[in-house]
């Protein structure tokens, strides 16, 4: 079925209620943003594209949490995507899928373990007392402050905001370490700047096997540097 324009009253008009089988309320302003209607009344905008000789329909959310305009320049968005010559719905399925920094540094210090992250200058795998000293500032500053970001979103003003935060002390403190033991993190500038050389030496790494593109403000060699 398609309205002249697809708003919040021909949504809640007697035309968009339920029916027996789901079906589709196609918007004529905007070719290809639509509204799917179920039977249990739900209501889910979507995105009608055609990328090669393929149709794919995109969700793009619900009415109600997402507004008619919201959801009308989303699918401006995934229609342009289209019209570019990619493919919206595999795009969205990759981006599902993508790393987060945590993930990837658990990736990396799982080949560290393993003796697979190399020493250039020295030309051997790095020893298990550097990779420990990694492991704690992953832990400590890295995951705390930007683990939770995806790899394909992490911009050079996230990884400055971590370094100024560390610079400032805001991961600083005492943490269990060993049976008994402590570990005493300190922040500063000299801290933040090893924590983003792991940072620049971890993206290397996952760049050369195709983990990740390369990313502003995380360029770096995966050298041992001893502290």
């Amino acid at each position: 079925m398609q309205v002249a324009n697809l708003t919040k009253r021909s949504i809640e008009s007697e035309d968009a209620a339920p029916k027996d089988k789901d079906f589709f309320l196609w918007c004529g302003k905007t070719p290809g943003f639509g509204l799917r209607v179920y039977p249990t009344g739900k209501r889910i905008f979507v995105a009608q594209v055609r990328v090669g000789r393929s149709i794919r329909r995109v969700k793009i959310g619900p009415f109600g949490p997402l507004t008619v305009e919201d959801a009308r320049q989303r699918a401006k968005r995934i229609i342009g995507t289209a019209v570019d010559g990619r493919d919206p719905q595999r795009e969205k399925r990759e981006r599902r899928d993508a790393l987060t920094v945590a993930e990837l540094c658990q990736h990396y210090l799982e080949a560290a373990r393993a003796g697979l992250v190399v020493v250039r200058r020295f030309k051997r795998a790095k020893r298990a007392s550097t990779v420990a000293i990694d492991e704690g500032r992953i832990a400590r500053h890295i995951v705390p402050l930007i683990g939770s970001i995806r790899v394909c979103d992490l911009t050079r003003q996230d990884v400055q905001k971590m370094v100024d935060d560390i610079a400032a002390g805001k991961t600083a403190g005492v943490f269990k370490g060993k049976p008994r033991g402590k570990a005493v993190v300190t922040g500063g500038a000299g801290t933040a700047a090893r924590v983003v050389e792991l940072l620049g030496g971890i993206w290397t790494w996952a760049e050369a096997r195709g983990h990740v593109a390369e990313q502003p403000g995380t360029r770096g060699r995966a050298d041992e540097r001893r502290t």
